[in-house]
């Protein structure tokens, strides 16, 4: 099973025991962009032979490095499910990516098999476009691998029995009662495009943990998504670049 697969069942467990209030579950799937379902009211005649086969590779590739990189989140539109959510949740949206992504690429360049690194934006592509929407890409940006970002995040806020009991009797601004947390996986893709390969796999995880009052909550729970993304990356980046440069043989 691919691992961001099995992240939902890994964070519903661990969140099962809380006195949970409220819960915000975010995600995106590289494997629904690289391998689109053909649509049943179509004929099988006029979907056509179908996309090639992606090659899952343990080996090196054939490419000779230095190369260019090309890193993107995974397309498509974002599944988020709020379970008696009442927060404003933080959108993570196209600025919030290119801040990381920006920060994957120039850690990327510091490594020798890697002769640029370039960000390419999602309303760049197209969801569920597979591997004839990465040749595209391949040849506007002029890469040769791309990285393909999936991610899971799920945020809890609890309100505990002190937060309850005294909420009458102590204004908002004192009484710490909500707890918040954060959990967050991403999950980095390596694919040779021109030969459908995929080279390697790394991934990042974070948790958040605080207690805050109830006015502050929203901002807490914003600054823990932002964190959690980031933290993510920066714990797969690493595996990232040394995983290229095996790739490559270098």
């Amino acid at each position: 099973m691919h691992p961001i697969q099995t992240l939902t069942v890994t964070l519903i467990a661990l969140f099962s025991g809380a006195c949970q209030v409220g819960s915000l579950h975010r995600e995106a799937n590289s494997m629904r962009y690289l391998q689109p379902v053909a649509s049943a009211a179509a004929p099988a005649a006029e979907q056509g032979p179908g996309p090639r086969a992606v090659t899952w590779s343990a080996g090196p590739s054939e490419l000779e490095g230095p190369v260019r990189v090309g890193v993107a989140f995974a397309p498509g539109a974002e599944a988020t499910r709020r379970t008696g959510w009442s927060q404003a949740s933080h959108d993570f949206g196209e600025p919030d990516k290119r801040r990381l992504l920006t920060r994957l690429c120039s850690n990327l360049e510091a490594t020798p098999a890697v002769a640029a690194a370039v960000v390419v934006p999602t309303y760049h592509m197209q969801p569920a476009g597979g591997f004839d929407d990465l040749e595209r890409l391949a040849e506007l940006y002029d890469v040769d691998l791309i990285v393909l970002l999936s991610y899971e995040q799920l945020q809890a806020e609890d309100v505990n029995a002190l937060s309850v009991t005294y909420w009458a009797l102590l204004p908002a601004y004192f009484v710490r009662g909500n707890v918040n947390e954060t959990r967050t996986i991403v999950d980095a893709d390596v694919y040779e495009i021109d030969s459908r390969t995929h080279l390697f796999n790394a991934s990042g995880s974070c948790k958040e943990e605080a207690r805050c009052t109830a006015l502050k909550s929203k901002r807490l729970l914003r600054t823990q998504s932002r964190e959690g993304f980031k933290s993510a990356i920066a714990g797969l980046t690493e595996d990232l670049s040394r995983g290229i440069g095996g790739a490559l043989g270098s």
